[in-house]
């Protein structure tokens, strides 16, 4: 079971996922499973998990899907050498490209409905797409067209197989949707929620795995926002 600041809820049932998730802010946003199915009809590189079952009731949502085979890069980041921690960065890299070829006139999810990603509006979680639109004026983000990105590749969402060298899949699509083409680097350079999860690991940053993601990402021409959205949360924080 993993449970996430009283948020949501997850259990493993052999090959099967039970995810419990209370609505509170984000009741008029995209459903994860809504991505998901989306997602099966499209053309991925990569393993998805596959919904077996949806349903909601007032205050919370309840998500069944198949559970992805292998370990995650936060669980295997600590053991890995160098050249094979440079592939997996590389391979997300990848997969945020090939992502990112989808695009939509809106800002949201791929529904139509909100974009759960807090850190696009994070002291209040207005997700209404004029507010989100208005935050990334204000942050320099381009407005005229938006590309799809999961916008929370964690390492503990990203599923691979050690042994083969091999990515298998991505998991937690629930903020994912169209953003401006700018915040899908910006994230990984602003979001402490991309940081590896280690308890006393000497040598290693939590922040390895994004700042390395970042990098790759402004190496193949995405633009970034880091300073600009770090000097904002900053002002936003101090007047709320």
């Amino acid at each position: 079971m993993h449970d996430s600041a009283n948020i949501s809820a997850v259990w493993d049932f052999g090959d099967v996922v039970l995810k419990i998730k209370l609505f509170q802010t984000r009741k008029g946003c995209t459903r994860e499973g809504v991505t998901l199915n989306w997602l099966a009809n499209q053309k991925l590189s990569f393993a998805i998990p596959r919904v077996l079952h949806y349903s909601e009731d007032d205050d919370q949502s309840y998500l069944f899907s198949t559970r992805l085979p292998g370990i995650t890069i936060n669980s295997a980041w600590p053991s890995m050498d160098e050249d094979h921690r440079q592939y997996y960065v590389q391979q997300v890299v990848e997969i945020c490209i090939q992502l990112s070829a989808h695009s939509s006139a809106e800002i949201g999810g791929v529904d139509g409905a909100q974009l759960a990603d807090g850190w696009l509006d994070p002291v209040t979680f207005d997700f209404r797409p004029d507010t989100l639109l208005g935050n990334c004026a204000q942050l320099g983000m381009s407005s005229t067209l938006f590309h799809f990105s999961h916008n929370d590749l964690a390492p503990g969402n990203i599923i691979i197989d050690p042994n083969k060298k091999r990515l298998v899949g991505i998991i937690d699509w629930e903020m994912a949707g169209y953003v401006p083409r700018e915040w899908i680097s910006t994230k990984f350079g602003v979001s402490w929620g991309l940081d590896l999860e280690m308890m006393n690991v000497s040598g290693l940053s939590e922040a390895d795995w994004r700042h390395r993601v970042h990098q790759a990402l402004k190496e193949e021409g995405f633009s970034d926002v880091s300073d600009g959205w770090k000097k904002w949360y900053n002002e936003r924080c101090a007047l709320s």
